[in-house]
């Protein structure tokens, strides 16, 4: 790798950053993706949102697909990705989940005001991160022949969240 080839991968890298960082995603997936340093990733939050970043554990997709409710709303988050994202399953696009996102927001211009999941960009981005990984997947009913998101640690019995139909 030439040094133009490091420089620019190091644009590339605080570029992704501060994209990430705008659209809200906390700073340890900054991190997941772009490998900067943790206190420079906190130190950017804080400069862009006036506040320190947020800190605990993500949710998991377990937790988002916690009723049939948030199954649809995540079903529909999950198609949107999908859609853009196409058949990449061995990578998360962080670009892709931005766009998907910003769609989501468009499509539920009140999901803020709702009780729904996902509730962020983070709990998004689990849920693509959780599809990558397989934990979470499209499945398809055989009554109505909807496609949905299901989930292999959720506690939801596995019916389908559009007609009710058991598997």
């Amino acid at each position: 790798m030439s040094h133009n080839d490091k420089a620019i991968s190091v644009f590339d890298r605080h570029d992704l950053a501060l994209t990430m960082i705008r659209a809200g995603f906390r700073t340890s997936i900054v991190f997941i993706h772009t490998q900067l340093s943790k206190l420079l990733l906190r130190r950017l939050y804080k400069e862009l949102h006036l506040k320190s970043p947020s800190s605990g554990l993500l949710s998991s997709s377990a937790y988002v697909l916690s009723n049939r409710k948030n199954q649809l709303y995540a079903t529909l988050f999950m198609n949107i990705y999908a859609q853009l994202h196409g058949k990449q399953q061995n990578s998360v696009d962080v670009r892709l989940v931005i766009e998907s996102w910003d769609i989501f927001k468009m499509l539920v211009p009140q999901y803020n005001d709702l009780d729904i999941h996902p509730k962020s960009i983070n709990e998004a981005w689990t849920l693509t991160r959780d599809f990558r990984c397989e934990t979470n997947y499209f499945e398809t009913c055989p009554k109505c022949e909807k496609q949905y998101l299901a989930c292999d640690d959720s506690r939801l019995a596995k019916r389908c969240p559009y007609c009710n139909a058991s598997h």
